[in-house]
């Protein structure tokens, strides 16, 4: 025959409530950090057409070498060419790409000189090419 006081100290419910109150804690860090990260914008209704198609970004590659020669998708140009060439794609297409490739050795100078044509020219989409390690 088993005591009584021995019946008393056995547990046979699990206690949620701390499983609870972290998920909730959780949920509650969630929305904080996704309010203070989602970004800022107007909301605008778009109107909607039947025979609409989505355009492709075009994208540009620059390439600056340590001989100072200014490639635009593997052909050689001159920077006024380059300027002129992305003025007038920017006119047709303003959300046009260009991806700027530049050797190590070249000098930081250089690099900002050719990023200032680009953003001249009306480019605002600009990336820059790295190797992995």
């Amino acid at each position: 025959m088993k005591s009584a006081s021995t019946e008393e100290n056995i547990i046979s419910e699990i206690n949620v409530t701390p499983l609870v109150d972290i998920a909730l804690v959780l949920l509650i860090i969630f929305m904080v950090t996704s309010y203070i990260i989602a970004q800022p914008s107007m909301k605008v209704a778009l109107p909607r057409a039947s025979n609409a198609e989505a355009t492709q970004a075009q994208t540009f590659g620059i390439t600056l070498t340590k001989n100072k020669g200014v490639f635009l998708n593997d052909r050689l140009v001159s920077e006024k060419e380059l300027g002129e060439t992305l003025s007038k794609k920017t006119l047709t297409q303003p959300d046009l790409q260009v991806v700027l490739s530049a050797d190590q050795t070249v000098s930081h100078g250089e690099v900002i000189h050719l990023l200032d044509l680009v953003r001249g020219a009306g480019v605002s989409k600009i990336a820059f090419s790295v190797d992995a390690k």
